[in-house]
């Protein structure tokens, strides 16, 4: 099988597998919402941005540096899985440290109730992060799908069958159900040869690992910031409440961008480094093309579905996620585009240029959020909603004065697909406004009603 064909593959499995897990997740992640109070949420949310912090903060981008150098041997391998380990396990101990400061300054009283566990399992996910960056590197995505699927599955099942009996917790012993599924097939599979296998630490290695690493680190800081910090300063001025609706509109309107924009991102990745030249331009163009006919219609979709979405499932305590999803869905349209460019300009060598985008979006979210925030919940939306879709914008132009991708062409090949959404959103309101239901059978006529206002909007443009 071509190295083409094993990417394409790669893509549908990693769509297929991560979509059919998402499915069962977003059920159960809805149904969660019925037994959870939005405080209680933000509590544990607010402590899964400190564990991951601690998570993200120690990366430094080692892990990328595998996926890049694909002919790294068993010894670098191994570097990179010790320094892994160290600096995590470092870095969620001063994470534990600081968590009763860091709960009263952004209203979180309840965190240090959570954090140890899901420091546990951060550690757990970043040891286990080697030996799946190394199937990533052969091109094994059927294998890794799959095994994230069923980790989704074993989150849902788990935080379920607890909800009731233990709050909180049952989404934080879910965390540890899918990090434990997910390690103990990633160590069956590869064993420990290579990553596992103990070398003795040498300086020229480690200068080399950390050399490109470090380039990254900057950047992956600052987009994990981003990501993540929004959150805490959701709460900071709203209260923990505020906060858990808002992470409930943002994890709904990164849906589509996750598990179909950033899947197929984690594909091309291992494949843009083993091309070069015009064939690998011409790579991201087609894969930009596709990203956007695959994820254009679920973001533009969720976004014209979320107020009756919202009435539908959610109880009246969680109504506030309906207007807040309308705004974030916008996300899901432009976060794909900026991991796309940014695995592109991290197979051509260009770190630093990634690190100044990432940069970029943090100064512009925070600054958006610190600006208009205080002005509402739904500010905060919009501020990272612009953020995001300026950073999709800068991306692509970076990639045309990196290696020469046009811009215009980049921008040109996502026109179609946009514009073809724009029968879909005038159907789902032509529903929404002809019917008058707020009730399930209304929902599925507005999904309906999209879906043909896609395909038509599709043979039109």
């Amino acid at each position: 099988m071509s190295r083409a064909q094993k990417t394409v593959r790669g893509i549908a499995w990693a769509v297929a597998a991560n979509l059919g897990a998402r499915g069962v997740g977003l059920i159960g992640t809805l149904l969660l919402a019925r037994y959870l109070d939005p405080a209680d949420y933000g509590e544990v949310m607010a402590a899964s941005v400190v564990a991951s912090t601690a998570q993200s903060f120690s990366n430094l981008g080692l892990g990328q540096y595998l996926l890049v150098k694909p002919q790294a041997d068993d010894r670098v391998i191994f570097h990179v899985t010790f320094y892994s380990a160290i600096l995590c396990g470092g870095a969620l101990l001063i994470g534990l440290a600081l968590g009763p400061t860091i709960g009263p300054i952004f209203r979180v009283t309840q965190i240090m109730r959570y954090l140890p566990l899901l420091s546990v399992v951060a550690l757990l996910d970043r040891i286990s992060s080697v030996p799946e960056r190394l199937l990533y590197r052969d091109l094994r995505f059927k294998l890794v799908s799959l095994n994230n699927a069923f980790g989704d599955f074993a989150y849902t099942a788990v935080s379920l069958a607890l909800v009731t009996r233990t709050g909180g917790m049952s989404i934080v012993w879910g965390n540890v159900a899918r990090s434990s599924l997910r390690a103990a097939v990633i160590f069956k599979v590869n064993g420990r040869r290579g990553w596992l296998d103990p070398v003795p630490i040498r300086r020229d290695i480690t200068r080399q690992i950390f050399g490109f690493g470090l380039r990254l680190a900057l950047g992956n800081w600052a987009g994990f910031l981003a990501r993540r910090w929004d959150n805490m300063l959701t709460s900071r001025y709203f209260g923990p409440a505020v906060m858990g609706a808002y992470n409930y509109a943002y994890n709904l309107a990164n849906v589509p961008a996750l598990q179909v924009g950033e899947q197929i991102g984690d594909v091309l990745l291992p494949s843009f480094g083993h091309l070069e030249g015009q064939k690998r331009r011409n790579a991201f163009l087609r894969s930009t093309r596709m990203l956007a006919l695959l994820d254009f219609p679920l973001a533009v979709g969720l976004g014209a579905i979320a107020p009756t979405l919202v009435i539908v499932v959610f109880n009246a305590q969680w109504h506030t996620v309906g207007p807040m999803l309308v705004i974030l869905s916008s996300l899901s349209l432009a976060y794909p585009l900026g991991y796309t460019a940014g695995c592109y300009l991290q197979a051509a060598e260009r770190p630093m240029l990634l690190s100044y985008l990432e940069i970029g979006k943090a100064l512009l979210l925070f600054g958006g959020i610190i600006l208009l925030g205080r002005l509402g919940p739904l500010w905060v939306c919009v501020a990272v909603a612009a953020a995001y879709s300026l950073h999709a914008l800068a991306s692509l132009w970076m990639v045309q004065l990196a290696d020469g991708v046009p811009f215009v062409e980049s921008i040109g090949g996502l026109c179609p697909p946009l514009a073809a959404c724009g029968p879909l959103v005038l159907a789902v309101l032509a529903v929404r406004f002809g019917l008058h239901r707020r009730d399930p059978l209304g929902l599925t006529f507005e999904v309906l009603a999209g879906i043909a206002g896609y395909v038509a909007g599709a043979v039109l443009f």
